[in-house]
Order: C-alpha cells, then structure tokens, then sequence
C-alpha cells in the first residue's frame, strides 16, 4: 500500500471475500437445517452432511495453506527487518568515519598552516 490507489482494490477484494464467507454461512445454515429436519429423507441427509465434510477438509486445507503463506510472509519480513538493521548499523558507521575525517581534514588544515607560517618566518626571516 504505498499509495491511495492500491488501497481500493483491496477493501474491494475484502468485500467480496465477506459477500462469500455471509454465503457460506447461509449455505450453513441451511445444509443444519436440513440435517436436524426429521421430515427429510435420511439419504438426502447422508448427502448434505458428506457435503459439510467436503467443506470442512476444503477449509483445513485452506487453514493450512494460509499459515504456511502466514511463516512466509513471516520469515520475509524478518529478513528485511534484518536487512535495516544492517543498513542502519552501516549508516551509523559511515556517521563516525565522516566524523573522523571531518577533524583529519581540520587537524590537517591546521598543520598545512603552521607550516606556511614556519615557512615564511624561515624565507623571510621572520620579518612578516
């Protein structure tokens, strides 16, 4: 989501999963019904309840899928979290090594002109 626009397609996907998931339960609710009914045939039954095991193997199934998706995604992250961390320790490093040099460069400055001093005093006999 790093911008507005990827934000509408997901709240449009999360509608349309929880328009099914209200379908399903429905469906449920129906196939219950259905089952507890003493009027209906005990074939008719047998079928609906082999249906809710179907459904309910197909959901373990997708459990399944989703928490292997779910250390996935875990584990990536991670491995980025720990990619900042080094880059954040480099960053920190480069700082102090830009420090160092900032006061090589000045202590080297300072020398560069005591010397020009020294030297005008020793060329001009320190008549300046």
């Amino acid at each position: 989501m790093s911008d507005g626009g990827d934000a509408m397609p997901e709240l449009a996907e999360l509608e349309a999963r929880k328009k099914m998931s209200e379908r399903e339960l429905n469906e449920a609710m129906q196939m219950l019904q259905i089952v507890r009914d003493p009027s209906v045939d005990w074939n008719d039954k047998k079928k609906t309840v082999d249906t809710v095991i179907e459904k309910r193997a197909a959901a373990g199934r997708e459990l399944e899928r989703l928490e292997k998706q779910g250390q996935e995604l875990a584990a990536a992250i991670l491995a980025k979290q720990q990619t900042l961390v080094r880059i954040g320790r480099e960053a920190m490093e480069l700082s102090l090594c830009r420090g160092e040099i900032d006061e090589m460069i000045e202590l080297t400055r300072k020398a560069i002109a005591t010397n020009n001093n020294a030297m005008q005093q020793v060329h001009f006999g320190g008549s300046m």
